[in-house]
């Protein structure tokens, strides 16, 4: 009887060490930032990861904001909790980003407030969160995003996928612009190498950012030159009307017109029909469906 009960102690012990294993690791750290009016966009995102998380990973989802209507900050709540996510909706307060002079270079006419919130990241989210992947909200993210949070970026501080060179010919990478839209990044390096001092500092350079043309992006690349990582380009892939379309890309990045958009101001009714109609703006209009499905089952 000793020996029955001897072995069904270990058995038990070796199940608790092996989930304990299994659980190691899955915890993701997510980070968006948003005004009101991505809100939705974000939540399709969302779906879109849980959708596709086949290795059953536990995400942390922060979402960094200059301010969101009560009425969408509910149903955001309301959709995380139902799926059993955690979440965390940062506030930014927009006197940190006039102080820096963001305000004052930008005049916000091209660029919302909100999008810089991810160059003090760092600050931003908890000190004990040392690793993140941030993603825009105009995305669709169609893999399993383990192997991607799981990337050795050795040496590097993020890891960022090129903006392509081509457009009308087949999807070929650039050699030196880096797209901020999904970005691993190793927050414990980018904390200890003082990286939004820099940030601020390039801000604050009116002739520098008067030849800024891509925003926070410009200031991503010029810092972090040569402690980068370059990702595959699958897992930030364009859909636009402009560039080669590919098969199974990891996540979709939907730079130009937008799927929730009905009408675009440079876009000619052909060129816009083609793209309505294009496989990838059909998938994100498949997975919003199904996600507001979700949402009317949480309604109140």
């Amino acid at each position: 009887m000793k020996k029955y009960i001897i072995i069904l102690i270990i058995i038990l012990l070796f199940f608790d060490f092996s989930v304990a294993l299994e659980r190691k690791g899955e915890n993701v750290n997510v980070c968006f930032n948003v005004n009101d009016a991505y809100v939705k966009p974000m939540l399709v995102t969302i779906y879109s990861i849980l959708k596709n998380n086949k290795s059953n990973l536990v995400f942390n989802f922060y979402i960094l904001t200059d301010g969101i209507d009560k009425k969408n900050e509910k149903q955001l709540k309301k959709y995380l909790k139902k799926k059993s996510q955690n979440y965390s909706i940062i506030n930014v307060n927009k006197s940190l980003l006039v102080k820096d002079g963001v305000l004052g270079v930008y005049g916000m006419v091209y660029f919302p407030a909100v999008v810089f919130s991810r160059l003090y990241v760092g600050s931003l989210l908890p000190e004990n969160v040392s690793k993140c992947l941030y993603l825009d909200s105009d995305i669709l993210v169609v893999t399993d995003l383990k192997a991607l949070y799981n990337t050795n970026l050795g040496n590097n501080i993020v890891g960022m996928v090129k903006d392509p060179v081509t457009r009308t010919k087949p999807y070929v990478m650039g050699k030196k612009h880096y797209n901020s839209g999904v970005m691993l990044i190793d927050l414990k390096k980018w904390r200890e190498e003082n990286l939004e001092q820099k940030y601020t500092s390039l801000i604050k350079n009116s002739d520098y950012m008067r030849k800024n043309v891509y925003a926070d992006q410009d200031l991503l690349n010029d810092v972090l030159k040569g402690r980068i990582k370059t990702l595959n380009y699958k897992y930030n892939f364009f859909v636009d009307y402009r560039y080669k379309d590919i098969k199974n890309p990891y996540i979709i990045h939907f730079i130009g017109l937008k799927p929730w958009r009905k009408t675009s101001d440079w876009l000619t009714p052909e060129q816009l029909e083609i793209v309505k109609k294009s496989p990838k703006y059909e998938l994100y209009h498949q997975y919003e469906k199904e996600l507001d499905e979700e949402l009317e089952k949480i309604k109140d």
